[in-house]
């Protein structure tokens, strides 16, 4: 699947322009003097009527600047409210490949002093705070209401000296979190810029943080990364390497990132290595998403293992009947549109809401395996009844079984190693992450003007 926007999902991305009742336009009839400066004028079609706009500028023999579509963030100058707020209900599961290591591990590491600036080598310390990453084996995650974020580190690395991929990724993530973070505090300048936050732009401050980190305790490393943030009903992700994000509608899988791959087995990576890809590097996407989809978001220990359909099948034992696909689940993502609008959508979520209490209680369909990973967290989905974490640990363990079974018949991995003229047989044994969010309402926000 390309990496760039099809032309069926443009129509995503234009903008609306519509005139508040009763609000007069600037220099139009309520008497206030024309403005000659086109770019000025222009900007004022964010709050007014376009087509008044437009003939004011042809009066005054001025061309109209058009509305640019940018493949992350949004212009202080064209950005828009969006009409719908939304929020994740999230949970992940992390196994690590090594049994004699903890899964869902918060360590606390050693990193530069707090003056010391992105990219320079300082005295290094144990910070006492909290990290805000979570560790499974060389995988690091971490997921908000608003945010999604994972890294897998390289084993590549395995063996080398000073080598230490897993804090690398764990760095990485950790600083993703903090600086997504930053749009929440009031007294931080990135308060204002909310609507334009940007995962691209997220990811490369982290790198700065976390390259500034390793070099000060003298260690090396890399991860590939992929970065979710959501903003109203929009959907912005930043991904880099083999790590994959994938949202399922209506019980259709209706998008799946592409992977990143200098060749087999070699993704995109950021790193410490003067010839690490970087952030720039990523592919950039910008989605409209809807109530009730589910986004899945993993390493790829769960994409080398299982194939899309076997993903399917698991968030569909996970979803209440009225929001699973009225015949054969189908991936309905395509080479030339990036999205697919659900027919009848809305009615079904709209009666399936009817259909709701906040005391019903969340019943989870059998998953294919028994072997648990983690307990389950309290969770309250009364909008949907759809449970993040049992959608996780699921994918997680089929995944996890496929990886440990040398004689499976078929896997993603032994495909594409075939299509090298390698012979391999079964899963690839490696860390398993996911992470799941299901979208829905968000009851308040703040006032950032």
């Amino acid at each position: 699947m390309p990496a760039g926007l099809g032309t069926s999902a443009r129509k995503f991305h234009s903008v609306s322009l519509n005139r508040q009742p009763g609000v007069p336009f600037e220099g139009d009839e309520d008497g206030t003097p024309p403005l000659t400066d086109t770019a000025a004028l222009s900007a004022q079609l964010l709050q007014s009527d376009a087509t008044s706009a437009i003939a004011h500028l042809q009066r005054h023999g001025k061309p109209a600047a058009q509305p640019t579509r940018r493949s992350d963030g949004a212009g202080n100058a064209q950005r828009l409210r969006t009409p719908k707020n939304y929020m994740f209900a999230h949970a992940a599961t992390g196994i690590p490949k090594f049994e004699n290591r903890i899964p869902l591990a918060k360590r606390t590491a050693a990193v530069a002093t707090k003056g010391d600036k992105p990219g320079q080598s300082g005295g290094a310390i144990d910070v006492p705070e909290e990290e805000m990453a979570t560790s499974a084996g060389e995988d690091a995650f971490f997921h908000r209401p608003d945010a999604l974020g994972i890294a897998d580190g390289v084993g590549g690395w395995a063996g080398v000296k000073d080598a230490d991929p897993s804090l690398f990724a764990r760095r990485l993530m950790h600083h993703v979190s903090l600086e997504i973070q930053r749009y929440e505090d009031i007294d931080d300048e990135m308060f204002s810029h909310y609507y334009d936050a940007a995962p691209v732009d997220i990811l490369r401050r982290a790198y700065e943080f976390t390259l500034g980190e390793m070099e000060a305790v003298a260690m090396r490393g890399s991860s590939t990364a992929c970065v979710v943030v959501l903003r109203g009903d929009e959907l912005r992700v930043a991904n880099l390497g083999d790590c994959g994000l994938t949202v399922v509608r209506q019980g259709d899988m209706v998008y799946r990132t592409e992977e990143q791959q200098h060749s087999f087995n070699y993704p995109y990576q950021l790193g410490t290595e003067a010839h690490s890809d970087r952030p720039s590097d990523a592919q950039v996407f910008r989605l409209k998403i809807q109530k009730g989809d589910v986004i899945i978001v993993g390493s790829d220990g769960v994409f080398d293992n299982l194939f899309d359909e076997d993903i399917l099948e698991e968030v569909n034992q996970h979803l209440p009947p009225a929001m699973r696909s009225e015949g054969q689940p189908e991936l309905k993502y395509s080479t030339d549109s990036l999205w697919y609008e659900s027919q009848q959508s809305g009615e079904r979520l709209e009666a399936l809401c009817r259909s709701s209490a906040p005391d019903k209680t969340v019943e989870v369909a059998p998953s294919s395996t028994n072997r648990v990973v983690a307990g389950p967290p309290k969770l309250s989905l009364p909008q949907f009844h759809i449970d993040p974490h049992a959608i996780s640990l699921a994918i997680a363990k089929r995944a996890k079984l496929v990886s440990e079974d040398t004689r499976y018949m078929e896997s993603p991995f032994q495909m594409r190693a075939m299509q090298e003229g390698l012979y391999y047989q079964g899963g690839k044994r490696d860390d398993i992450t996911v992470v799941v969010a299901v979208v829905t309402d968000l009851e308040d926000s703040p006032d950032r003007r």
